[in-house]
């Protein structure tokens, strides 16, 4: 009988071998399918990257463009604006070149008009003497 229950034993020792080894075989499959559902969601999360990182890329690029457009059309209104600011002050100086000629004119006016009111009275006083005096003289 020892015989029977060394092999008896020996069997259930291979069976149970076998049960821990057939559970650990489904453990590593799990771990396997996990290991790949997790690899597929990280491929998936890189392609989607990916895609957002091209868009990003063409908006960044007409971006890029419309900047340049900007600068070049402010450097335009700049020089634009420094011959505005040459006129100007050109046109000032004229200005304050004709306002000091306005000021003279102005004075010569006033003082024309001085001269012609004093000879004008002295022409109504003349006026009034010849009117009052008798006409015989």
């Amino acid at each position: 009988m020892s015989g029977l229950e060394d092999l008896e034993r020996r069997v259930t020792a291979v069976e149970e071998r076998l049960n821990m080894e057939s559970r650990l075989r489904a453990s590593a499959d799990r771990d396997l399918a996990d290991v790949t559902q997790a690899l597929r969601a990280q491929q998936q999360s890189i392609q989607a990257l990916a895609i957002t990182q091209s868009q990003h890329t063409g908006t960044l690029a007409q971006h890029t463009e419309t900047l340049a457009q900007h600068t070049e059309t402010l450097a335009q209104h700049t020089e634009t604006l420094a011959r505005h600011t040459v006129i100007l002050n050109q046109h000032t100086v004229i200005l304050n070149e004709h306002t000091v000629r306005l000021d003279r004119l102005e004075t010569s006016l006033t003082t024309m008009r001085q001269d012609h009111g004093a000879k004008l009275n002295l022409i109504v006083t003349m006026l009034d003497r010849l009117i009052d005096e008798p006409e015989g003289r």
